[in-house]
């Protein structure tokens, strides 16, 4: 008996001892947490790490006695991890979409830390801000050295270098070297939308701005003379007289007029350029006689873009001014714009319906029929699918839940449903406003139509037809078309 109390006494020595000498071997590697890198849940990308990511992004923290995190911090702020994704040697957890940035306070510190009850483990990482973004650079003609540069745009955080260069830059290839004139001195707004420096000296007369921070590039052209004005896009290639359009390009630095089809000149005085100087608002006193283009005199001269028809009037097909005819509606008026009341202004007649009172499940009301006049400035064999038929709309009141069957070619079976008119430019319906609308012609004829040829043998019949398919009732309905054409969808 004693000796087996002997062997029991024995063995819980060699347990002890066994247990001392774990507790030993601990306090001589400290028990201490250790982060050997970082790398994404990938499997593909299993021996890929990295030292900088962005928000959002799950990660996988590796290393060593991980699995007794009691915190874990990104950027010095507490993040959660889920217990059951912590292993002694790794701890899987997702970036806070809300996490405090560097970009915005440089005081945070760029690491992650994993803290355990023998200590703390710190690993320098960078949670990176949003990419830059430039949406305009602005100089005052003629420029010299000295003188002030604004770039406008978003995101300029934790920039590195600003770059003045002539160089041709391959902004996609983020290895590129890039020389030029560094600027310094550059300060940036509180809201890190807007940078502002003094030109500095021995910069190329044209060339590509560069912005590289830690998140990424971003560059706009620039030049110390005045480029010449560009036109990219037209708000409305036929608006109607006294209502607002605009032009979209670049350059439009000290405008002196807008030319219409080389009619007449809407001067300096009646329009309005934007901050950016890349809109110019126009509202059309007139009407010009005939199609054409647009032209923009600025400080660097005229633009020249032939590719924008303005005023197509020979490919209009109705517009209640001699081209086409009225045909039969209920609640058809045809107005001229008065100034005082919907629809305001008109280019001479408009055509459209009013209601009031709408009842729930009403299917036949706010109906206009009119005639056709084909185009022939379509060449027939354009296909079908190239085309739209292109309009100016007035809604005067919210639709609510009413809707229009649009008639094309007189054939009754095959009315497009379901359409409620909408801006091509902001494709939402404008309350109060003219605004340019348009329907595929695809969608009007029926599939075996494929080409203009064979929309022209169609009947003229055309029109909008409004119901109200819901148990709401609508207390007033007026909207009002013109300049019905069939242009290429361009």
């Amino acid at each position: 008996m004693k000796r087996y109390m002997n062997f029991i006494f024995t063995g819980l020595l060699l347990v002890l001892c066994a247990a001392s000498f774990s507790s030993c071997s601990d306090d001589e590697n400290g028990g201490l947490p250790e982060i050997l890198n970082v790398r994404t849940t990938d499997p593909s990308l299993v021996d890929s790490t990295f030292v900088k990511t962005n928000p959002g992004q799950m990660i996988v923290i590796e290393g060593n006695n991980l699995g007794s995190a009691r915190k874990v911090y990104i950027n010095n702020q507490d993040v959660y991890f889920n217990p059951n994704y912590v292993t002694d040697h790794s701890i899987i957890l997702t970036i806070p979409a809300d996490l405090e940035l560097t970009g915005t306070n440089p005081d945070l510190p760029k690491e992650i830390k994993v803290e355990n009850d023998k200590g703390v483990a710190t690993f320098s990482f960078h949670v990176l801000s949003p990419a830059p973004l430039i949406s305009g650079i602005m100089i005052e003609y003629p420029v010299n050295t000295g003188d002030e540069i604004i770039i406008n745009g978003s995101n300029f955080y934790e920039i590195e270098k600003i770059i003045m260069t002539d160089q041709e830059v391959n902004i996609e290839d983020i290895d590129q070297e890039i020389t030029g004139v560094e600027v310094s001195g550059y300060e940036v707004s509180s809201d890190y939308k807007k940078i502002t420096f003094s030109l500095p000296g021995g910069v190329a007369k044209k060339g590509n701005l560069v912005i590289i921070t830690a998140s990424g590039r971003a560059l706009v052209p620039y030049a110390t003379f005045v480029l010449p004005p560009t036109i990219e896009m037209v708000s409305s290639d036929m608006p109607i007289i006294g209502s607002e359009f605009f032009i979209v390009g670049k350059n439009y630095i000290q405008v002196k007029s807008v030319n219409i089809n080389g009619e007449f000149d809407v001067s300096a005085s009646d329009l309005r350029v934007s901050d950016t100087r890349d809109t110019i608002y126009v509202t059309l006193p007139n009407a010009p006689t005939k199609s054409g283009h647009i032209t923009v005199t600025a400080a660097g001269g005229d633009s020249n873009n032939d590719a924008i028809t303005f005023y197509p009037i020979e490919n209009v097909v109705l517009n209640y001014d001699g081209i086409g005819y009225k045909s039969w509606g209920a609640s058809e008026v045809i107005v001229t714009g008065d100034g005082q009341k919907a629809p305001f202004v008109t280019t001479g007649n408009a055509g459209g319906f009013v209601e009031k009172n709408v009842g729930g499940w009403n299917y036949w009301m706010g109906s206009i029929d009119n005639g056709l006049v084909y185009t022939n400035a379509v060449s027939d064999d354009t296909p079908v699918s190239d085309l739209v038929l292109r309009f100016e709309c007035f809604v005067a009141y919210p639709m609510y839940n009413i809707t229009m069957e649009v008639l094309f070619g007189g054939n009754w079976d095959n009315k497009f449903t379901g359409y409620v008119p909408k801006s091509i430019i902001t494709k939402n319906t404008e309350v109060g406003k003219w605004m340019t609308c348009q329907i595929p012609l695809s969608s009007l004829v029926v599939s075996s139509i494929t080409n203009y040829g064979q929309v022209k043998s169609l009947g003229t019949e055309q029109g909008f037809l409004s119901k109200n398919a819901s148990e709401v009732a609508v207390p007033n309905y007026e909207v009002y078309f013109d300049n019905l054409r069939i242009v290429k969808n361009k």
